[in-house]
C-alpha cells in the first residue's frame, strides 16, 4: 500500500522510533512514557501515521479510569515526528485521529484529555481543539474537559483537523504515485 495511512503501532515499533526521533531543537529530548519510572494507571494507545508503508510520526496516549464509575481520563503523552519530516503538519494529524479513535471508542467514556505539553507547536495545536493554555509558571498542564456540548464540539474540530490537515497530504501522494512534477512528497520516502 502507497500513500498516506494511520493505524496503531507496536511497543516495539513505537520504542524503536523514539529512539532516533526523540529529540526537538526547541526543547530537546521529548520525553515518552518509556522513560518515566512512575507508575501509570491504564493502558498506552499508540498510533502512527504512515507514508508510503514507512513510519513517519507516532503518538501515545494513556487511557485510565478516573475513579467515577466507568469514566476515563486520556493524557496525551508524547507527539514525535521523524525528524526530516517535520513543520508539515504530520503531528497534528497524528493527535486529532488519536483523540478521535480514542474519544469515540465504543465502550469507552473519556471525560477528560490533558498534556504537560511543553513544545510549542505542540501548545498551539491544542490550543486549536481549546486545551486549556499552560500556566506561565509551574507545571505546563494543559486540558480540555468533554462534558456534555464540549464532546461533540471537541470531536468535530478533531475531524475538522484531520481533513484540513490530510487532504493536502493526500493530494500531494496522488501527485507522487504518478510521477507529477507538482508533487512535494512529505513522506520518508522523498527523503532518501
Amino acid at each position: 500500500m502507497e500513500g498516506l495511512e494511520f493505524k496503531s503501532v507496536s511497543e516495539g515499533d513505537f520504542r524503536d522510533f523514539a529512539r532516533h526521533h526523540a529529540t526537538s531543537p526547541e526543547i530537546g529530548r521529548i520525553g515518552t512514557y518509556l522513560d518515566d519510572t512512575l507508575e501509570v494507571k491504564g493502558e498506552p494507545r499508540l498510533f502512527g501515521l504512515y507514508g508510503c508503508t514507512e513510519l513517519c510520526a507516532v503518538v501515545c496516549c494513556w487511557v485510565g479510569p478516573l475513579n467515577i464509575g466507568d469514566v476515563h481520563v486520556c493524557k496525551l503523552d508524547s507527539v514525535i515526528v521523524h525528524d526530516r519530516l517535520r513543520k508539515r503538519g504530520l503531528g497534528s494529524i497524528l493527535v486529532y485521529q488519536a483523540f478521535l479513535d480514542v474519544v469515540t471508542e465504543p465502550g469507552l467514556e473519556i471525560a477528560k484529555i490533558y498534556t504537560h505539553a511543553v513544545h510549542p507547536a505542540t501548545v498551539r495545536m491544542l490550543s486549536r481543539l481549546q486545551f486549556s493554555k499552560p500556566p506561565p509558571l509551574g507545571a505546563p498542564l494543559c486540558g480540555v474537559d468533554l462534558s456534555g456540548a464540549n464532546r461533540e464540539r471537541f470531536i468535530n474540530l478533531c475531524r475538522k483537523g484531520v481533513v484540513a490537515c490530510m487532504t493536502p497530504l493526500k493530494l500531494q501522494c496522488s501527485f507522487c504515485k504518478k510521477g507529477d512534477r507538482r508533487a512535494r512528497p512529505w513522506c520518508k520516502s522523498a527523503i532518501r
